[in-house]
């Protein structure tokens, strides 16, 4: 079984350190600063409780531990959605319905160029993006950060770790495939690059730039400085934050292959020798040998396979079921994007749950919440958005039960005739199974009594059904013709208990840490600027329904 995510051997109070003896020893020159970061209200006290909190290895190498417990990774990305619309996209509330569902993961790009925001059928209107540079007359001043957008960024982090949610920052790039005409690096713009293939051309990818400008340097030596700057300043910004994750480099097939590789290697270096944080990077749009032996990667992510309607879970299992076990893998940007259209839902479902069931993490490109931005053209289709969150939520509810101990299951799709199957052996079985289709699961050698229980993906329904014998091929009928997953657990005092192992139960999924909290109303929505107030989840209450986010 793969592991989910790279060892990380130092506590957050060491990464601290090495931060600061980093500044004093690598200061940044010439670069002015609008300011500083802001006092975080939320500092960080107590070290000893942050480093047990953090992100971490399994003591089996496979999965990745976050507040004190295997968790697979399950939610949403906005990709570029928070940069571009700026304040008036309602981060808390965003943030909040995603914690009301359980979803304990999210994806944000750090930027995006921008051409025609009115033009673009999920915004339509001249949003207030907010950059990482300060821009002045139509340019942007590479060499002055704007600390609105760090501040920013790090109270969004930082509210995601108040609800158990990790977050994955998409550093480099920004679209230059087709956004180049409006990219910060372009020199129409105020940046140092002819074209948008420039993007991964370093003066050198085995160092690192000189910690202070010069104005002589070539256009390859300047971009270099500047990406490393903000790769700095972005760390500075988030790197100790427990729940974070960076994800090198968005996908970049129109790139040379070998420079974008090289790109990609430079830069997990750097941000290796900055943080401790797990770092992703895209695999299946480069080249040449995989990054699975990469020294720095510490998680593998992919883009593809592309999904249709037609696409069954088996699709989605097989794919990553079959990846190298040398490295996890993360599905970080299914394609196409999710824009509010329902008659996608029931393929996202499947891809998700096939996705999962072979071990990978996944988090849905849903474009539908940049209507969290109550001015794009997004926010009418909120109840669209809400039905794929609550998709994702009933996904991630179900695999991060804490009754269940995920480090000890592995894909094995032999062991069903659905094909899609994720399984402790003799002890919990996870078999997902379409339109109602009977199935068998293959329990031979082990003789226990199991107990039964189906779980609805579309609605997040719980139903306990009779106990089986095992010891034999069994055959399987859900209780309806729509999808169900279908849970096997060994019958608690069927043989003597393995210890490390979590006893069965007959409740619905629990929360990923501490005890079922009591179930509040749906917070009134908030507009820009104002506090949406913070909003306990119920893990308990299936199905989850709410079209208000």
């Amino acid at each position: 079984m793969r592991r989910m995510f790279a060892k990380l051997s130092k506590t957050i109070l060491i990464v601290v350190s090495l931060t600061v003896i980093l500044a004093a020893l690598f200061p940044v020159g010439a670069f002015a600063q609008e300011g500083g970061v802001e006092a975080d209200p939320l500092e960080i006290a107590d070290q000893e409780s942050l480093a047990v909190d953090a992100s971490q290895l399994s003591a089996d190498g496979n999965w990745i531990r976050f507040r004190g417990r295997t968790i697979l990774p399950v939610g949403d990305s906005v990709t570029q959605g928070w940069m571009v619309l700026g304040k008036n996209f309602d981060q808390e509330a965003y943030l909040n319905a995603l914690d009301r569902r359980g979803i304990n993961a999210v994806l944000i790009w750090a930027y995006m160029g921008i051409s025609d925001q009115k033009a673009d059928e999920r915004i339509g209107y001249d949003a207030p993006e907010l950059w990482p540079w300060v821009k002045e007359n139509g340019k942007f001043q590479l060499d002055r950060f704007n600390d609105e957008y760090f501040n920013r960024l790090r109270s969004f982090v930082q509210s995601a770790n108040t609800k158990d949610i990790m977050v994955v920052i998409t550093v480099h790039d920004g679209w230059t495939k087709d956004n180049f005409s409006g990219h910060p690096f372009n020199k129409a713009n105020g940046g140092p690059l002819d074209s948008n293939g420039q993007y991964v051309e370093l003066a050198d990818y085995a160092r690192e730039m000189p910690a202070s400008y010069n104005e002589s340097w070539g256009r390859k030596e300047k971009h270099q400085y500047y990406l490393e700057r903000f790769s700095d300043r972005l760390i500075q910004a988030t790197g100790d934050l427990p729940n974070v994750m960076y994800e090198i480099m968005n996908e970049g097939e129109w790139y040379n292959q070998t420079a974008s590789r090289k790109f990609q290697v430079h830069f997990l270096d750097f941000f290796k020798a900055r943080t401790a944080a797990p770092l992703l990077v895209n695999d299946d749009h480069v080249g040449g040998a995989d990054f699975f032996g990469e020294r720095s990667a510490d998680v593998i992510t992919l883009h593809k396979p592309l999904w249709k309607r037609s696409d069954s879970a088996r699709t989605f299992f097989d794919h990553h079921a079959s990846q190298s076990n040398a490295k996890p893998v993360f599905f970080t940007e299914p394609i196409p994007d999710y824009r509010g259209d329902r008659a996608d839902l029931t393929a996202i479902m499947r891809m998700m749950w096939g996705t999962i069931l072979g071990g990978s993490g996944f988090v849905m490109q849903n474009d539908a919440s940049f209507g969290f931005d109550p001015n794009t053209r997004m926010a009418g289709k909120a109840g669209a958005r809400d039905a794929l969150l609550d998709l994702e939520g009933h996904a991630a509810r179900f695999i991060n039960d804490a009754n269940r101990d995920l480090s000890a299951m592995e894909p094995k799709g032999s062991l069903c005739s659905t094909g899609v199957c994720l399984v402790n052996p003799g002890k919990n079985y996870l078999v997902y199974a379409q339109n109602g289709s009977s199935f068998t699961v293959n329990l031979r050698g082990y003789n226990d009594t199991f107990e039964v229980s189906w779980y609805n993906p579309e609605t997040g329904e719980l139903k306990r059904d009779q106990d089986i014998p095992g010891g034999k091929e069994v055959s399987f009928s859900p209780p309806s013709n729509s999808d169900w997953v279908l849970e096997l657990r060994r019958a608690a005092g069927a043989t003597k208990p393995d210890p490390k192992q979590p006893q069965p139960t007959q409740q619905p999924p629990q929360p990923t840490q501490g005890p079922p909290k009591p179930q509040q109303p749906a917070p009134t929505p908030s507009g820009p600027g104002q506090q949406t107030p913070p909003v306990d989840r119920d893990p308990t209450f299936l199905p989850l329904i709410n079209n208000n986010g």
